[in-house]
């Protein structure tokens, strides 16, 4: 008799779980209806699920902007996201100033090399 109380109420939880679901993965452009079924089916699991998933709309309206200003080529398919444990590549040692430059302003500012320093007229 007791698990006949408890029924209702896990029902209730499941149907709330599931429409939270669909509405969250549904704003950030995944299909609700599948999202409520699991919600409906796996309660909070898929709601803590849905609110971790990533922003496809986001990353589309992203995608549109650096088309928009010349970053990406339309033809070029995006990018894999990157790994999370992955190390970031190092420029050679001596392309530190040049890759953070680039990495500012997006050019290659002209750097004269070390040894070609001209002189301006400071006396010491």
């Amino acid at each position: 008799m007791a698990m006949f109380d408890i029924l209702p109420l896990v029902l209730i939880l499941g149907v709330i779980c599931g429409l939270y679901s669909g509405v969250v993965a549904g704003a950030k452009g995944y299909d609700s209806a599948i999202w409520f079924i699991g919600g409906l089916l796996l309660g909070p699991l898929a709601l803590l699920a849905s609110v971790g998933l990533p922003d496809l709309k986001l990353r589309r309206y992203l995608r549109l902007l650096a088309e928009h200003q010349g970053a990406v080529d339309k033809d070029e398919p995006p990018s894999p996201p990157a790994p999370r444990n992955a190390q970031p590549s190092l420029p050679p040692p001596g392309e530190e100033v040049a890759a953070q430059h680039r990495r500012i302003f997006g050019r290659v500012a002209p750097i004269p090399p070390a040894g070609n320093v001209p002189d301006i007229g400071v006396v010491s």
